[in-house]
């Protein structure tokens, strides 16, 4: 076998790394891991990929936490692994506003149970064709009762 040179690996691995943007921004967390350690794999000293890899597989792990969380009632706490989830996501290059949505749309959700009304309109601002955000945020101006909040729930 030939071995390759270290600019070889370098290379390699910003085209990893740029596949692993891009099937973050598409959702497709997963498989941008997995590309994420195929590149640490060929160039592990790599400070960029390394970070990156972090920062994702946080995402992938606190957005799992949250969702077994909210499964078994503690939504507090699934609360707070979706909050460090979506810091994660808005402090990365290349952000992902679908994802973001999505995440904050399950924070609301949370949010919702524990009577607290909010991150609907956060989900709509960074996916503004939303449908689910838009029906949740109307189920909360619902729950919160009186004329004025039955009347935007109907807008």
């Amino acid at each position: 076998t030939l071995l390759r040179s270290h600019s070889a690996f370098s290379s390699d691995s910003k085209v990893l790394l740029l596949r692993a943007q891009c099937l973050f921004s598409m959702g497709d967390l997963e498989n941008s891991v997995k590309h994420c350690q195929q590149a640490l794999r060929g160039d592990p000293d790599n400070s960029n990929v390394r970070s990156y890899y972090k920062a994702v597989k946080e995402i992938v792990e606190r957005k799992a936490g949250g969702d077994a969380d909210y499964k078994e009632g503690q939504f507090q706490s699934a609360v707070a692994q979706y909050t460090v989830c979506i810091d994660t996501i808005l402090g990365m290059q290349g952000l992902n506003t679908v994802y973001a949505a999505k995440i904050l749309l399950n924070r609301g959700v949370c949010r919702h149970k524990l009577k607290k009304h909010e991150d609907f309109n956060k989900a709509l601002y960074y996916h503004k064709s939303y449908a689910k955000a838009v029906v949740k945020r109307g189920d909360c101006f619902l729950a919160m009762g009186g004329v004025e909040n039955i009347q935007k729930a109907i807008k």
